[in-house]
């Protein structure tokens, strides 16, 4: 056997891989036979014939690592918690080594799916590694300092068969698992029960191809658990680097989304964390498995050492020593201190003796970490409680927009009666009340499905003369209302993002505008900076003093309002603005002088590599 190659073996259910590498990862062959379905020694002679296939291509023995669909159990040796049942009970290190006639090593799938990427995949020189597998099933692996984690029973990583965190009324009691319960996360986060809880009978690629409504629920509500089950992992292991493999890897936006949403419930004030696609792919598996072997002159061939140049990732931070609050017990080896003679009991009325300064700074630390973590406590507390607020706003909105929009439609009937002079002026109080309500309800509602992340980006490329123009249409009628100017100077530009929510940042800025502007103008304008297109709104109106720039974004803040006179708004519209423009990545500001207007600016990324259109007249 020549340790200068590697060889992989990825045992799945109808295939099974085989891939050889050199001692720096380089891949030099590839090959793959059908899998003998429920046949264990059919599945043996096959792993042997591929390998015997590829040594002599290779013109020398190499080390063979093999990944499974299950683990070996420690009490027996026996493979167990596979989903191939040929495996089930079976002594497949032995019978392999036997078969091969060498040593082999042995790891499950999504072990050996976490080491490859740890190794040299997109968590390269990460302390800590959690590799999941989001596909047919789910599972997961831990990576240390490039070791694979293996416990005392084989299920290091083992999350898939864990109940899905922070389950919701309509996940109670939750799908009934292959493993005889229910609520597993398995039963939530694979493909086939993506496809399952969308309930149209598509595949989760046709679901994703669909792009249309119901898709955007069934992803958000996947992003969602997603985002519980890794906060639950975060909780445990604090993972540097988290990997996702499998088919479901590969939605793109899961990779922003998640993120943004796991913070609800990790258990820190900040989370750096980092969520990534796979380097290798669908080869990280086969990959991990040559790797549970060491390189030429590594480490001792025990465990499943992985020789990696020591190095640690630029964005990732060494692991921190660990600072203890309590002592450890004495080592039994080191001689015991000399004793020190008990200080006398105070007799009535004597004083205390000081204690040494010494033993006095540690405990004053202790009390400091202790209430530093009191502090961090409650505002986690808080901020799961306000998360809580936001989630039940936002998935109430519909049931909290119906009596309003029953009320308009009793208006439109009052309206068209014969009513007296006195009953037509309370109906139509009644109308400026309910409108106000609701335009209250409706900004609230907004707010909370950007704090419960439930707004999400469609991004598409589209003219930004579309938008400008149909603005242009919306408040032409008002500005001849007001007698002010109302302009917009639109370039022949493409942009790609979110044409409604980009829309929905223009009208919130021309709405704002007429709020406060009572003579003059307002004019809408573009301008290309680069890679982005700056949307300008103009306005002739009284302008905001310096130390209150920053101000109006802020929810429920006006000024010159103390009154909170609905007529100029509530103070949310700038808010909305601002947190719009963090979801799409880009930027929003204002610049005003007292007396003379303001201008308030977004950006949106320009569509690469177009020819900009003819701007329309």
């Amino acid at each position: 056997m020549n340790k200068n190659w590697r060889i992989g073996i990825d045992l799945g259910g109808t295939k099974i891989e085989g891939l050889a590498i050199d001692a720096h990862g380089r891949e030099n062959l590839r090959l793959r036979v059908s899998t003998p379905a429920g046949d264990y020694h059919g599945t043996l002679s096959a792993i042997r014939s591929l390998v015997e296939d590829m040594e002599a291509r290779l013109g020398e023995g190499a080390s063979v690592g093999v990944g499974i669909p299950g683990a070996l159990s420690q009490a027996t040796g026996l493979v167990k918690n596979a989903n191939s049942t040929c495996l089930i009970g079976r002594p497949l290190d032995r019978d392999l080594a036997d078969v091969l006639k060498r040593p082999i090593r042995l790891a499950n799938d999504a072990d050996c799916f976490a080491l490859s990427e740890a190794t040299d995949g997109s968590a390269k020189g990460a302390p800590v590694v959690f590799g999941v597998i989001l596909g047919t099933g789910v599972g997961g692996g831990i990576v240390i300092n490039g070791r694979l984690l293996s416990g005392p029973n084989t299920i290091a990583g083992e999350w898939g068969h864990n109940p899905l965190p922070w389950p919701t009324d309509g996940e109670r009691p939750g799908p009934t698992c292959y493993c005889g319960r229910a609520g597993c996360i398995e039963t939530f986060l694979s493909g086939p029960a993506f496809s399952r809880d969308d309930g149209r009978g598509l595949s989760a690629r046709d679901i994703l191809a669909a792009g249309d409504a119901q898709t955007e629920v069934s992803l958000a509500r996947y992003e969602q658990r997603l985002a519980r089950a890794l906060a639950h992992v975060i909780n445990i292991i604090d993972p540097h680097v988290i990997v996702l493999g499998g088919g479901m890897s590969n939605i793109a936006r899961l990779y922003e989304t998640v993120p943004r949403l796991w913070g609800q419930w990790v258990f820190s004030d900040t989370v750096h964390t980092s969520l990534r696609p796979p380097k290798h792919g669908d080869s990280s598996g086969v990959r991990g498995a040559a790797w549970l072997w060491p390189a030429p002159g590594g480490e001792p061939e025990s465990g499943f050492a992985v020789t990696t140049e020591p190095s640690v990732a630029q964005d990732c931070d060494p692991i921190p020593e660990t600072i203890w609050l309590t002592r450890d017990p004495p080592d039994p080896d080191t001689p015991p201190l000399p004793e020190r003679p008990l200080p006398p009991l105070r007799g009535e009325g004597e004083a205390e003796s000081p204690r040494p300064e010494t033993d006095s700074l540690s405990q004053m630390e202790i009390n400091l970490l202790l209430t530093q973590r009191e502090l961090m406590v409650a505002k986690t507390e808080a901020a799961l409680a306000d998360a809580a607020k936001s989630r039940f706003l936002a998935a109430a909105s519909h049931d909290l927009r119906q009596p309003f929009q029953a009320m308009n439609l009793y208006l439109q009937v009052l309206e068209m009666s014969n009513l007296e002079p006195r009953a037509r002026t309370a109906l139509s109080l009644l109308h400026n009340s309910m409108m106000a309500g609701e335009e209250l309800l409706k900004a609230l509602l907004d707010i909370s499905a950007f704090e419960a992340g439930m707004v999400s980006s469609h991004v598409t490329v589209f003219p930004v003369t579309e938008i400008l123009h149909e603005l242009a249409d919306e408040y032409r009628n008002l500005a001849d209302e007001r007698g002010l100017s109302f302009r917009t100077h639109a370039i022949g530009a493409l942009v790609e993002t979110d044409r409604v929510l980009a829309k929905r940042m223009c009208r919130n800025l021309v709405h704002n505008a007429f709020r406060y502007t009572q003579k003059g103008g307002i004019l809408i304008g573009c301008r290309r900076r680069g890679n982005r297109l700056l949307i300008q709104v103009y306005d002739t109106g009284p302008g905001i003093p310096t130390d209150k720039l920053q101000m109006i974004f802020e929810d429920f803040y006006q000024l010159d309002n103390p009154s909170r006179d609905k007529t100029k708004g509530l103070g949310l519209g700038l808010s909305i603005v601002q947190r719009t423009a963090h979801l799409l990545g880009q930027n929003v500001w204002v610049a005003s002088r007292l007396g003379r207007g303001s201008v308030f600016s977004i950006t949106l990324p320009l569509a690469p590599q177009q020819e900009d259109p003819p701007p329309s007249g």
